[in-house]
Formats: C-alpha cells, sequence, structure tokens
C-alpha cells in the first residue's frame, strides 16, 4: 500500500511539471500566408460619360389613363384600285403590333370612305387571309372591327377589286379616302421611344415631366409609370409630377422601349406630358497610382500568387464597356455590377514600383473604393 502511494505522488509530480513546461514553453503561433494580401487601396469616384443636356425631348401631349386608348397603326390619304382587261391595281401592308399592345388590345377598326366608285365588281378587304369585306361597294363610310382573335404580332393586309364580270370590257375602280388602321387598347397608355446603338452605349437616364389630376380627387387611384415593364413611378396625382429613370431603374435595350402610363381604379387625365432622354457627352477618365514592393513582386513572380484589382461599384448610372489601363496595357470590361468585381492582371501589365491605373469607358459607373490584392494560387 505504501508502494502505491509513492507511485501516485510520482505521477503527480510529473503532471504538474508537464503543465509547468506548457505554460512557460512558447507556441510557435507563426501566422500561416494569407491567403489574400491587399497591398494598395484607391479611391476613384465618378469614371465615364457625363449627362448634360437633354438630347431628345418628346411631347406626350394630354391624354386620360384608366379608358379605352387608341393607337393609329396605318394611314393612307388615299389610294386607286381597279381591276380589269387592262391590268389592276391593289395595295398591300404588314401592319405590326408589338407585344405591349398586343397584350392590351380590345380589338382593330379599319375605316375608310369610298370616295368614288362604278361598284362592276366588289371590293375586297382581307386580314392575315380571311376576307372581311366584299361588296359591291357605295359611296360612303365603312368600318371594319377585327377581333383580337385575328390579331399577330405581324399582320398582312390587302385591299384589290373583283373584276367586272360579264363587263369583260370595262374595269372595276374604287378610290378610297382617309384609310386608317387603329388599335383599341386599355386602360392603360402606351408609348414607344427608340435607343440607337450609340444612344444605348451613351445612356444616362430619362425623364418624365406631366400634370395630372384624378377624377376621384386625392382618394383615387395611384399613377403608376413603368418603362420596359419595370415600375419607376407611384404616387396619388396632385398636379405637377416628375419620373425619373435611369439603367439600373429599367434597362433600355436597342429599338423600341416603352413607357406605360397606368391607374388601377380611376381615370386621370394628363396634361403637358413630356418625356426626355439624357446621353452622356462628356468622358469622363480617372488615373490613379498603386505601389508594388521588390517582395510582393518576388512573390508574384514566383506563382505563389497572382494579383488582381478589386472594384466596388456603388452605381451604374449606364451600362456599357468599362476601359482599363495599367501601364498602358488596356482591356475592356462589360459585365460590371453593383458591388464587388473582380480583375486579374497578368505579370506583363505591372513593374515593381509605382504602377498608373487608367479607367474610362462608354457606360457611367460610381467606383468607390478599388484595391490591388494578391491572391495566394
Amino acid at each position: 500500500m505504501e508502494d502505491f502511494m509513492w507511485v501516485l505522488a510520482a505521477a503527480f509530480v510529473i503532471i504538474v511539471a508537464m503543465l509547468f513546461v506548457s505554460l512557460i514553453v512558447p507556441i510557435d503561433t507563426t501566422p500561416k500566408p494569407d491567403e489574400i494580401i491587399e497591398i494598395d487601396t484607391m479611391i476613384i469616384g465618378a469614371v465615364g460619360r457625363i449627362s448634360g443636356e437633354p438630347v431628345t425631348t418628346m411631347r406626350l401631349g394630354s391624354f386620360n389613363v384608366g379608358e379605352t386608348q387608341t393607337e393609329l397603326l396605318k394611314a393612307v390619304p388615299q389610294m386607286r384600285i381597279y381591276s380589269g382587261i387592262a391590268g389592276s391595281e391593289s395595295k398591300k401592308y404588314e401592319i405590326e403590333v408589338t407585344e405591349e399592345f398586343l397584350d392590351l388590345m380590345s380589338d382593330i377598326v379599319i375605316d375608310f370612305d369610298v370616295f368614288d366608285s362604278n361598284a362592276y365588281g366588289d371590293l375586297v378587304v382581307k386580314w392575315n387571309g380571311a376576307v372581311f369585306l366584299r361588296d359591291k361597294a357605295a359611296r360612303r363610310d365603312y368600318t371594319i372591327t377585327i377581333a383580337k382573335e385575328y390579331v399577330k404580332t405581324v399582320n398582312n393586309l390587302e385591299i384589290y377589286a373583283d373584276g367586272p364580270g360579264i363587263m369583260f370590257w370595262a374595269s372595276t375602280e374604287y378610290v378610297l379616302k382617309d384609310f386608317n388602321v387603329d388599335l383599341n387598347y386599355g386602360p392603360s397608355k402606351i408609348f414607344a421611344f427608340q435607343l440607337s446603338q450609340d444612344d444605348l452605349e451613351a445612356w444616362s437616364k430619362g425623364r418624365v415631366t406631366y400634370y395630372a389630376t384624378g377624377t376621384s380627387g386625392m382618394s383615387g387611384s395611384k399613377l403608376i409609370v413603368k418603362v420596359n415593364g419595370y415600375e419607376i413611378h407611384s404616387e396619388k396625382p396632385n398636379g405637377q409630377g416628375v419620373a425619373e429613370f435611369q439603367y439600373s431603374d429599367a434597362p433600355m435595350k436597342i429599338g423600341d422601349n416603352i413607357l406605360t402610363f397606368a391607374a388601377k381604379d380611376d381615370m386621370i387625365i394628363m396634361h403637358n406630358t413630356e418625356l426626355s432622354l439624357y446621353l452622356s457627352t462628356t468622358e469622363l477618365a480617372k488615373t490613379s497610382y498603386f505601389d508594388i514592393s521588390n517582395e510582393e513582386y518576388a512573390l508574384i513572380q514566383s506563382g505563389q500568387y497572382k494579383i488582381r484589382l478589386r472594384f466596388n461599384i456603388d452605381d451604374i448610372l449606364s451600362g456599357g464597356t468599362l476601359n482599363v489601363k495599367v501601364n498602358g496595357h488596356q482591356r475592356a470590361i462589360s459585365a460590371m455590377t453593383v458591388g464587388s468585381n473582380l480583375y486579374y492582371l497578368t505579370q506583363q501589365e505591372i513593374e515593381p514600383g509605382t504602377n498608373v491605373l487608367g479607367l474610362s469607358g462608354t457606360g457611367s459607373w460610381y467606383i468607390g473604393k478599388a484595391s490591388v490584392e494578391l491572391e495566394k494560387v
């Protein structure tokens, strides 16, 4: 028993000694090489094209939102249609209806005045191959209604005359005036505006101004303004109003862009409505500098690290190409997003010491912090 106590005491002494040694012997706390090393930072600011005065102003005029609207698709002041042994004259037109109008439309109305006619044969009006009028038309006004189910995005309209029948020596003739093709839709009001490729690259912002009143006063519906389906404005009308939109609010596209005015439960009366388009016409370039030490350059040359630029974009005012030039070597970046963006450099683009970074572009951005980083391979 006495021997066991001696063994137990010895074990206790050894444990205490080990704890003591662990407290006085330093532990290796040398950090492992960093995965990311930030070697320099810069504050950039605004880069790209800067907007000035509006390039285009469209006067949209006065209209009511919340009722049936009419869009003129085709207007022909006068046409002569004839058919006989000596020859014939017919008219064919391609009528386009965009998806935005197609979704909201109720019908299409064709109206015209038969100014002169000998009525030897029938006057025929076809829409997408279907006959909507065949008549020995008298001198009067005609109205043809085409239901929505017969309307496509691209439609073929044909007007011709049948021959004179047994009066083979004669010619069927019609003179039509004020030939109009109207699309009825609603209750929203739609306007289209066009942008070219150059316009899109220089796009800065759009601005809608108006004077509006609701028929139910302040208790009525909100006026909703959309661009290409994106809502940019929603408030109850109370006189003068402004709705502005930038690229981040409603992406633009080449060709037709759609401006929509809507009201859910009320009719809103619009006056002096205008759409102004602003393009960036003055280019703002920025130059910054960053330093690379000999030790950092050696890490890059060894292949242990690669070098990159990190751009923190606070806002994209208009899309386009950001041109990045490092020590005279230029590349273009098109896929930029709000937030953090990475751009990798090559060894050929950099050098130890001071390096020159130049930024310009066809769009417009606000870049806050930009940093130069080493990333462990």
